[in-house]
């Protein structure tokens, strides 16, 4: 019933006009959601960077217009969301993939995430208290801040914040309750609006319960997903936009553009009444004069009167011109600010676009500037060991030779560093590819280590899936090649390979999983997240020869294809690789 009349209240909307907004919000939507088939971490930033974007816009408006809010209610939202935005940025950075803190998974995106929530849903319920009282913004501020600063400390130093999400499992149980606790407390928070709709405008109030409701909505998408990049962990992205565009709707449209046109229809109207009181003083002085003409002294001192009114009346209206002209000045500054943060969202987007270059053009020094001098090293060095390796002394012999292998060793690892950037800058498009038939060519090529070190490789009965096919074959070669190179002494490598196709338990896309087991050294699961890492080592290089980039490749190839890779080990008695990959469609087929 309440939606009903709200809805009567706000301004008539054309047909053609609906359809046309529709439309643009499913042109809006459909690529944000192409984009985040092909790059989820561009997705996440954008869907981010909006809310974060809406969130300083209502902080800015909130306290340039402080001096004139008797309402806290919104003035400590401002705040409030001040610190959100803040929050939300760090929680951008830290998700996982962009590479910005040195802690690996998604723990603290999502730690960083259940935090934010937390605040603003606490904020939606704490502003109710202050509807048409004055708030003291110095303490405002510095509770927020307080509050802001345990968050970070208990997350990033003192480390006691919960775990909310493991990777290769998903989200813990703290995490799902968070989710429903904060979705009770935004539910309390929108039944509170309902209670006290006297205090807003039907317009704002109308916005603010959809945001609400949406954001409900967005934390229930975020009780079920399993991987960062999957369906409910992108709808739950999704309804974070509409919750925040609503929002945007209530208080910096509906409360900075509307109230600008109700002042002048006020003023109209105000005008019009004076004009029509005017009016009716005029009829009744000559009603008065032709009825009475013995009162004409009074009718002077009436006259007198008429006049003071008008001078009262001018002095009235010059008030109200100068109070629309500081409100247009006030206007202009804000069109300032939003223009200035639109500058800063291009000037972001130049730098990830020079920062894509930037990468590519290290690919190409790499492959030609680093690798010709150290050919050079190498040639010189193998002409110069042929040429006097019977004139030196024993210990000129040691320095050549350490030499040569420095180089040799350099030249591959610059070629691993390659590879590694070449998973996401050089691939090809998704087709059918037969696991069983990439596994016996890889086993092929593999045959004469085999021999060398009597190993012995079963198969089982893999699937079929839609990848990159030169990748597949560069992740499993990876993967089956260390198992026969980190063997234990004198026990020849045994290698397992066997998989199976599944149905997601929350969205039910059609899924695959690896594993590769073998009878090796294994090592110690402390050190689970640092052997996918690039150039990490366990073992020494004495030991087992090899950059460490093996392992980083197979996961940058794995989550290219949006899957995970993980590992179960023991010291001494071998190591499971375990991999989930999505089955997938063609590129051409997805088109």
């Amino acid at each position: 019933m309440l939606q009903g009349k709200l809805i009567n209240r706000l301004p008539a909307v054309s047909v053609t006009t609906l359809v046309l907004y529709a439309l643009r919000a499913g042109l809006i939507f459909a690529a944000l959601i192409i984009i985040s088939r092909f790059n989820y971490l561009l997705f996440h930033s954008l869907a981010e960077l909006f809310s974060v974007v809406v969130a300083f816009s209502i902080y800015v408006l909130a306290w340039n217009a402080r001096r004139y809010m008797h309402n806290g209610y919104f003035l400590l939202l401002g705040i409030a969301f001040l610190f959100v935005g803040l929050l939300d940025v760090l929680h951008t950075l830290a998700y996982e993939g962009m590479g910005v803190f040195s802690q690996p998974g998604a723990n603290l995106a999502t730690q960083l995430w259940i935090s934010t929530r937390y605040m603003q849903s606490l904020s939606f319920l704490l502003a109710l208290f202050f509807l048409n009282r004055r708030v003291k913004v110095r303490y405002l501020i510095g509770g927020y801040t307080a509050v802001t600063t345990l968050i970070l400390f208990s997350i990033f130093v003192w480390g006691n914040f919960p775990t909310s999400y493991i990777d290769g499992v998903g989200l813990t149980a703290f995490k799902k309750i968070s989710e429903y606790v904060i979705a009770f407390v935004l539910m309390a928070a929108m039944l509170g609006l309902v209670r006290y709709r006297q205090h807003f405008d039907p317009g704002v109030l109308f916005w603010l319960v959809l945001s609400v409701g949406s954001a409900i909505l967005t934390e229930l998408a975020f009780t079920e997903y399993i991987g960062v990049y999957d369906l409910s962990n992108m709808i739950g992205h999704l309804l974070k936009i509409v919750s925040f565009y609503f929002i945007y709707k209530a208080i910096v449209v509906t409360g900075l553009v509307q109230p600008y046109d109700l002042m002048f229809r006020n003023l109209k109207q105000s005008e019009e009444a004076l004009l029509k009181a005017q009016d009716e003083l005029e009829e009744r002085v000559r009603l008065r004069t032709a009825e009475v003409v013995q009162m004409n002294q009074a009718l002077q001192n009436e006259i007198e009167e008429h006049k003071r009114t008008e001078q009262e009346l001018r002095k009235y209206r010059e008030h109200l011109e100068e109070l629309v002209a500081a409100r247009t000045q006030e206007l202009e500054r804000q069109i300032a600010i939003r223009e200035l943060a639109e500058a800063a969202s291009r000037e972001y987007a130049q730098q990830l676009e020079r920062s894509n270059r930037e990468l590519q053009d290290f690919a190409s020094i790499a492959s030609h500037d680093l690798q010709e001098p150290l050919r050079k090293i190498q040639a010189f060095g193998d002409r110069l060991e042929r040429k006097i390796a019977d004139d030196l002394e024993e210990d000129e012999f040691y320095y050549l030779d350490r030499m040569l292998d420095a180089a040799l060793r350099m030249s591959e690892m610059i070629n691993d560093l390659l590879a590694y950037s070449r998973v996401t800058t050089k691939f090809q498009p998704h087709t059918r590819v037969d696991l069983n038939e990439t596994l016996q060519g890889v086993i092929s090529d593999l045959e004469i280590r085999l021999e060398q070190s009597q190993g012995r490789i079963e198969v089982g009965r893999l699937p079929i899936i839609n990848a990159d096919r030169l990748q597949m074959r560069q992740l499993m070669q990876n993967l089956i090649a260390n198992a026969l190179k980190f063997h234990r002494e004198d026990v020849p490598p045994q290698v397992k390979v066997s998989g199976e196709q599944f149905s997601a338990p929350v969205t039910g896309e059609q899924m695959v999983r690896l594993e590769i087991e073998d009878n090796g050294i294994g090592f110690d699961e402390n050190y689970l997240d640092q052997i996918f890492q690039p150039f990490r080592r366990l073992v020494g290089r004495s030991e087992f020869a090899g950059s460490g980039m093996g392992l980083a490749i197979c996961r940058k190839i794995v989550e290219r294809h949006g899957g995970n890779i993980t590992a179960a080990s023991k010291k001494e008695q071998g190591t499971t690789f375990i991999i989930t990959l999505p089955v997938g469609k063609p590129d051409q087929e997805n088109e």
